[in-house]
C-alpha cells in the first residue's frame, strides 16, 4: 500500500486538474488508513490539500463542496 501512495504521489505532481488531484488525495489518505499508518494519513492531508481547490458543484448561490471531500475527512 505504501508504495501505491508513493506512486500516487508522483501522479498527484504531475497533474493540474482540481478534482484529479482530489481524487489522488482521497485514495492516497484511504490507502494510509487501511494500511493502519495514521500518521501518514494526516501527513499526507496536511501535504495535499492545501495544492487542491476543492471542486464544488452546483448552482453559484447553491454551490455544495465536492462529497469526494467528505469521504477523505472519514479517513482522518
Amino acid at each position: 500500500m505504501v508504495e501505491l501512495i508513493d506512486r500516487g504521489r508522483k501522479e498527484f505532481r504531475k497533474t493540474d486538474s482540481n478534482y484529479m488531484r482530489l481524487r489522488y488525495a482521497y485514495q492516497m489518505i484511504r490507502l494510509a488508513h487501511y494500511a493502519k499508518e495514521y500518521d501518514l494519513a494526516l501527513e499526507l492531508y496536511d501535504f495535499l490539500l492545501p495544492k487542491i481547490d476543492v471542486p464544488s458543484f452546483g448552482e453559484e448561490e447553491e454551490e455544495q463542496t465536492s462529497l469526494i471531500y467528505y469521504w477523505l475527512l472519514g479517513h482522518i
